[in-house]
């Protein structure tokens, strides 16, 4: 066998996959603990990426003299297929009052309950000022969890 057909062979040979193999496992050793630093790194709001004479990022600006960029709505919706009742405007409204003592939950811009059009649902915004960190430090036992889903009546 000749020496270029030696080279030329061994990407395909036995033990070039175990090397590619050890290869991607150093570098994924190496290169994962430093992936868990990007977050802090990363922008991802709006103004960040949005040119200063934009419309959305001069109401950024207007609106971070009179509210804390780490306001967050929680959004509560009640779901009756069949209708709203009595009853379930009473939950609603005890909830959102309880909602008020929650830490963080600015009480003042509460806005709800109110009901749909059709009478088949009830929405609330609860604002919840996360802190000075935002996301970041967000714990998950500050009375509010990320749920993708309404509350069946």
């Amino acid at each position: 066998m000749s020496k270029a057909r030696a080279i030329i062979s061994f990407p395909a040979g036995r033990r070039a996959k175990w090397i590619v193999l050890a290869g991607c496992l150093i570098v994924l050793a190496l290169a994962g603990p430093l992936a868990g630093k990007l977050g802090s790194a990363e922008q991802n709001d709006a103004k960040s990426w949005l040119p200063a004479s934009a419309e959305s990022t001069q109401v950024l600006d207007l609106q971070s003299r009179v509210q804390s960029p780490n306001v967050y709505p929680a959004v509560v919706v009640y779901d009756r297929p069949s209708g709203i009742t009595a009853a379930d405007r009473a939950q609603a409204a005890a909830d959102i009052d309880r909602f008020a003592g929650v830490p963080g939950v600015q009480r003042s811009q509460i806005t709800g309950p109110i009901v749909s059009k059709d009478g088949k649902a009830i929405q609330a915004i609860v604002p919840v000022d996360l802190g000075k960190d935002g996301w970041d430090k967000a714990a998950p036992g500050r009375g509010f969890a990320p749920r993708d889903r309404a509350v069946r009546l």
